[in-house]
């Protein structure tokens, strides 16, 4: 009996699978089915439209040193679907991998036209696994950043990934390259000091400096002059040095991203009752981040309440062959349905 029950649930899986096939495409039935077994992950029906930046005045483009490409509403009936919080962007612009903070990858390729994106496809839902094979839970579950190892090698698939997390605070290393979203974490080694950091408030952003050293950086994890609490941490088991971030009340750290000349970005949000939500993106040169710095660079762009943004959390960048950098920022809704899960593309103008 056993047996014929375990033989029953199999076919009942495999036909839910196959319904949810069949409402796509033909071919992206077969890029999904090959994801799924190469990846770990299953696919997940999202739609997508195209917004201007902002409603009231759709032609404008220019926004401090940015300019607006495109942007997308992302939607899912699927209720695991948003609160995502780190994103990456390969090298040719084709695919996309974020992290949800209950603890799920989001995976899939741009659909593009005239070289700026219109749409998403093959889009694929993993679990972010734990050390014991099992999808992360409550408390353990909040991931918050991500950066890469090796950003998309070879041909353009991904690579190793660096994963940030609040309220049990730490960063771990997913070998996604080599086991897919099959992979389980290993721990990166931190200073014991990042155990007092402030509930709720732990690594926002991560990003690996041009040296190979990773910068973590706290939300509002303050020092006494009330900037964000930071590290620079060797990834030879060295001891980490510290150094802090200028906080602007009210923004509040969301996600770093380095430049291909080592400069890091930094993007920041706000929120209050009266003036509504608000992004900004900093830029800081890398010869200013070095141990006991307080780090501070120039404002490249602001957003509020007028145009299209939302709870801005994710920051990624790539080169152009011809050596422009395009930059994509997406929200994490907070599964509320009050808020949206929005992507954009900029250009940055140097």
């Amino acid at each position: 009996m056993q047996g014929s029950r375990r033989i029953s649930v199999f076919a009942l899986a495999l036909l839910l699978l196959g319904a949810l096939l069949a409402a796509l495409p033909v071919n992206d039935r077969l890029k999904a089915l090959a994801a799924e077994a190469a990846t770990g992950g299953e696919p997940m029906a999202v739609s997508a439209h195209a917004i201007p930046l902002f409603p009231n005045d759709p032609d404008r483009r220019i926004v401090g040193k940015l300019t607006y490409l495109g942007g997308l509403v992302l939607v899912s009936r699927d209720d695991r679907f948003g609160g995502y919080s780190g994103l990456l962007v390969n090298k040719d612009g084709t695919k996309f991998l974020a992290q949800s903070d209950r603890a799920y990858w989001f995976t899939g390729t741009f659909l593009e036209e005239s070289g700026h994106i219109t749409s998403v496809r093959n889009t694929i839902l993993a679990p972010m696994l734990g050390a014991n094979g099992k999808q992360l839970e409550s408390p353990w579950e909040d991931s918050e950043s991500i950066t890469p190892l090796d950003t998309f090698p070879g041909d353009g698939g991904i690579g190793d990934i660096f994963v940030g997390f609040e309220t049990k605070d730490r960063v771990d290393r997913y070998e996604i390259g080599r086991e897919g979203f099959f992979a389980r974490p290993h721990p990166v080694q931190m200073p014991p000091e990042v155990k007092n950091n402030a509930p709720n408030k732990g690594f926002e952003g991560i990003t690996l400096l041009a040296d190979g050293r990773l910068l973590a950086i706290t939300e509002r994890t303050l020092d006494r002059a009330g900037n964000e609490k930071g590290w620079i941490v060797p990834l030879d088991g060295t001891p980490a040095s510290t150094l802090t971030l200028h906080r602007d009340d009210p923004y509040d750290l969301t996600d770093l991203s380095r430049l291909p000349n080592g400069d890091i970005l930094t993007l920041e949000r706000r929120y209050t009752r009266i003036g509504g939500p608000g992004m900004r993106i900093r830029r800081i040169r890398h010869e200013t981040i070095v141990p006991g710095a307080v780090l501070n660079g120039e404002v490249i762009a602001e957003l509020g309440n007028t145009s299209s943004i939302d709870n801005m959390e994710g920051l990624a960048n790539r080169q152009m062959p011809d050596g422009k950098t395009l930059l994509y920022v997406i929200s994490d809704d907070n599964q509320n349905p009050l808020q949206r899960t929005v992507l954009f593309e900029f250009q940055l103008n140097e």
